[in-house]
């Protein structure tokens, strides 16, 4: 038979853990533990990785069930816990494939502070960057997207969505933008705010055709400009579906910007743009109402107003003649 002799170190980390009845919620404060655990050393880390759904519970746990008293350990908790991730060990983060999906159980919890949602997103993210098969999976799963409207008022929730938008286009995203543009009626200042940074997202930067061209319907713009001709409504909302219709003009009007109308090699793009959904469904004159009222009323020109100003500039063209044909000199808006 042959014997193993144990290092001091070992003996030492294992009488740390049996101190603490190899309770990891203990563990994770002790300082002594918590050196072994940055120093990598083997049995600490392999103690870590046989208890990773431990960890995640932890870090996830239902904030209705800890005790005040506990509020502080339970903050000191988090920080060790995510210091122990942040280690990048690849044991670890292994076991962590295994169990990170925990964190869309706080979708069915009482209450979710923000800092969890902030943690859910970091820790989604972690997944991400190592493999996005694990996301496209769940985007199969019916109505996964659209669970998480009711926390769209968190603006990590919403970082959490965008990266599911940024892995390839899946219809469950198009039923998420669908649903996700009546909170304008609803009026849901927060959940509009992050609504339209996904939006913007889309638009800028993910992309992706197919999300794009949804968004370029003509609902989107029908929605957002009932928003912005309503009187007494919050500046906020209307200012962020003014910028979700300047996105949209920016879109179409990207290759209208250097036209010359007299130009016969300009009239296929003049034509291709009359028979988009914008040209069908951008009603100018409503722009031209809010400002007048504006001017008439004294009103203060914030963003809302200024995101409108974007839009109206994109379509003048620097072509009068177009302009013309567009509706802005019949309104005196044109320059």
């Amino acid at each position: 038979m042959q014997f193993i002799l144990q290092s001091p170190t070992q003996k030492v980390i294992e009488q740390i853990i049996r101190d603490h009845n190899s309770d990891l919620f203990k563990l994770i404060i002790d300082n002594s533990f918590m050196n072994y655990c940055r120093n990598a050393h083997p049995i600490a880390i392999e103690f870590i990785c046989k208890n990773v759904d431990q960890l995640l519970n932890i870090l996830f746990a239902d904030y209705n069930l800890i005790p005040k008293e506990q509020l502080q350990q339970y903050s000191e908790q988090i920080n060790n816990i995510w210091e122990i991730i942040e280690l990048n060990l690849e044991p670890i983060l292994k076991q962590i494939e295994i169990h990170w999906q925990i964190i869309f159980e706080l979708r069915w919890k009482q209450f979710v502070p923000d800092i969890q949602w902030g943690l859910a997103y970091k820790l989604l993210n972690l997944v991400k960057e190592r493999d996005n098969s694990i996301l496209e999976d769940l985007l199969k799963s019916q109505d996964f997207l659209i669970s998480f409207l009711p926390f769209l008022n968190i603006h990590s929730v919403s970082q959490m969505l965008i990266a599911f938008f940024e892995i390839g286009f899946h219809q469950s995203q198009i039923d998420f933008l669908r649903e996700g543009l009546k909170f304008f009626q609803k009026q849901d200042v927060f959940s509009i705010i992050n609504y339209t940074y996904i939006v913007h997202e889309i638009m800028t930067r993910i992309l992706i055709d197919q999300q794009m061209e949804y968004i370029l319907r003509g609902e989107f713009l029908k929605t957002t400009f009932e928003v912005v001709v309503q009187e007494n409504y919050d500046p906020i909302i209307q200012k962020n579906a003014a910028h979700i219709i300047s996105l949209i003009s920016n879109y179409y009007t990207m290759d209208m910007q250097n036209i010359n109308v007299e130009d016969p090699d300009c009239q296929d793009i003049i034509s291709q743009f009359k028979q988009t959904p914008f040209f069908a469904n951008f009603d100018v004159s409503k722009i031209g109402q809010i400002f007048q009222k504006a001017v008439s009323k004294n009103i203060k020109v914030g963003l809302f107003i200024i995101k409108l100003v974007e839009v109206r500039e994109r379509l003048l063209l620097d072509n009068r003649q177009f302009s013309s044909n567009y509706g802005f000199v019949n309104m005196g808006l044109n320059s």
